[in-house]
């Protein structure tokens, strides 16, 4: 009975979020102080902040115009679990993670979304160049505003654009989050478009490469796969939709060809695979690959 008032009253909505967000908060706060007697999180910075936020704001779930509080910033979001699983495999997991023989490596961010992988960057590699691409107008709205109100700019060039195969603009489905592509469902827009291997041409060496664009990974990486010599490490998040031809063996290939060494890490997870194909998901299949230099030689 108290869930149906609570959805015939949004002051109701607004009163219990607000007692809530108090209650995370506070309890985040001695999270806090009680971990630093642990010794794995008085060690761990990110994995003693990926816990206080998940303990802040383990019950959001509403969409909307969130600010959290990220070490001593504070980031936009439309959705608080987006931004928990990002910020677990960034910061916690330290999935973009490199060695570069570079002074001042140079990033570039393929599908950069509220910029929680830039702040990375900007905290590991401060002499970094970093070029970070955002295709939904909304979603860049929020990355520009978490890099800029933050003094996160030096060195850091926003392009509200999606990475393509040419430069005459796409078709993208929005959904204000970190799901938008060429594939899905949501809204459809126009949106400008950049050719990656334009981008790779302007670069004399590349310390990272990540590309993260929801499905679209295939045909860009075909477009340039003979520009990619002087990129040390390459990020691709691989994506595989249902009813589609699968395309991770060209992926492989195209990787193997290039002189790159590489991991691969499975994000989706399936019980009875035979059987449940989907497990819940939009996709069929969702990968990490990474790939280096063995030895950090090409």
């Amino acid at each position: 009975m108290f869930k149906s008032w609570l959805k015939k009253s949004p002051l109701l909505v607004y009163i219990v979020r607000e007692i809530r967000g108090f209650k995370g908060k506070l309890l985040a706060n001695l999270y806090v102080l009680i971990s630093m007697f642990n010794k794995h999180y008085r060690n761990d910075a990110y994995a003693r902040e990926y816990k206080k936020i998940e303990i802040a704001y383990g019950y959001h779930g509403i969409m909307g115009d969130w600010k959290i509080p990220v070490f001593n910033y504070h980031f936009r979001t439309s959705w608080i679990p987006m931004l928990k699983v990002q910020f677990r495999e960034i910061f916690r997991d330290r999935a973009y993670a490199f060695s570069s023989k570079h002074a001042k490596p140079v990033i570039l961010d393929i599908g950069a979304n509220i910029g929680l992988s830039v702040l990375y960057f900007k905290m590991n590699y401060p002499n970094a160049c970093i070029k970070a691409y955002e295709a939904d107008p909304k979603v860049f709205e929020m990355l520009q505003y978490n890099i800029e109100s933050n003094q996160l700019k030096k060195n850091v060039e926003l392009f509200q654009q999606a990475v393509w195969v040419d430069n005459s603009g796409l078709e993208f489905c929005q959904n204000g989050n970190d799901a938008g592509g060429i594939y899905g469902a949501g809204q459809v827009i126009k949106v400008s478009s950049i050719r990656l291997r334009d981008i790779l041409e302007q670069e004399p060496y590349i310390s990272l490469l990540k590309i993260d664009i929801e499905g679209a990974e295939v045909e860009v990486l075909k477009d340039c796969q003979d520009r990619l010599s002087h990129v040390e490490n390459l990020f691709v998040e691989y994506h595989s939709w249902p009813n589609k031809a699968q395309h991770l063996d060209e992926i492989l290939r195209i990787i193997k060809k290039s002189g790159f060494h590489y991991y691969i890490e499975g994000i989706t997870k399936r019980l009875s695979p035979f059987i449940d194909q989907l497990g819940g998901q939009p996709m069929d299949l969702q990968l990490n690959i990474y790939a280096y230099r063995q030895n950090g030689t090409h």
